[in-house]
């Protein structure tokens, strides 16, 4: 995954660093998962603040992890564990910043997991969230793809794939597993001592995975809740408000 947020920032980077500055609001990600991109994004604009939302307690445990072993980046960020569904849609919008003052909304690598009602939540949380001129950027492939750059990747067929990383906190590492197969995505994590002895594994049910929709599709949805887009290097939706 962290190369992928490499590929990633790279098309995005120059567009996030437009928006942040025309706003003093913050940076949202939704379903920041572990914190890679959070990381990332903290490494890019150190003086913007983030809101990261991530629903898993076992992910926003290493996502903390990150928080921890950098003072400046707990400065930055808020962590929200919240997900994007209708039973929490009052409470997620009394945590998130007020309507219209949100410069860059961020889902990366997570659109394939979130089903029809979800994502309906999230184009409207994102059209009362952007300022005027603000931007959402959104990864349109599947979830953990073996190249999310590859537009065909959402239709590409699901062979096993699992993708590895390593945190380290103090003496002891934690390593994340994410493993997508069967149309199924299943992360375990495992925490080690500083000699490599195993002292907690905990693993997660496997989470079906939707099944991709086409970025036209995902356009339509968006439009239908005020939104416009541009696709953006094959796989990543560019949405902003709609003139009123």
């Amino acid at each position: 995954m962290g190369a992928a947020w490499q590929r990633l920032m790279a098309h995005i980077g120059p567009a996030v660093a437009e928006a942040v500055s025309t706003s003093a609001g913050p940076i949202v990600e939704y379903r920041a998962g572990s914190g890679i991109g959070s990381t990332r994004l903290h490494e890019r604009f150190p003086h913007a603040d983030l809101i990261a939302c991530e629903p898993d307690a076992i992910m926003r445990a290493v996502l903390f992890g990150r928080l921890g072993a950098d003072a400046r980046m707990r400065e930055r960020v808020t962590v929200i564990p919240l997900p994007v569904a209708a039973e929490h849609a009052e409470e997620l919008r009394a945590q998130l910043p007020a309507p219209g003052s949100v410069p860059v909304i961020l889902v990366a690598h997570v659109l394939g997991i979130l089903d029809a009602d979800a994502r309906g939540l999230l184009w409207q949380l994102i059209a009362e969230s952007l300022t005027d001129s603000g931007i959402a950027l959104i990864t349109a492939g599947s979830p953990h793809a073996d190249d999310p750059e590859d537009a065909d990747a959402q239709t590409a067929p699901d062979a096993p794939q699992v993708f590895i990383e390593d945190i380290t906190v103090g003496a002891h590492t934690v390593t994340g597993e994410y493993r997508r197969e069967n149309g199924h995505m299943q992360v375990t994590y495992t925490q080690r001592d500083a000699a490599g002895a195993v002292l907690r594994q905990v693993a997660t049910e496997p989470r079906e995975i939707t099944a991709s929709l086409m970025i036209e599709d995902y356009r339509r949805e968006a439009a239908d809740h005020g939104l416009e887009s541009q696709v953006v290097s094959g796989y990543i939706l560019r949405l902003s408000r709609q003139p009123q």
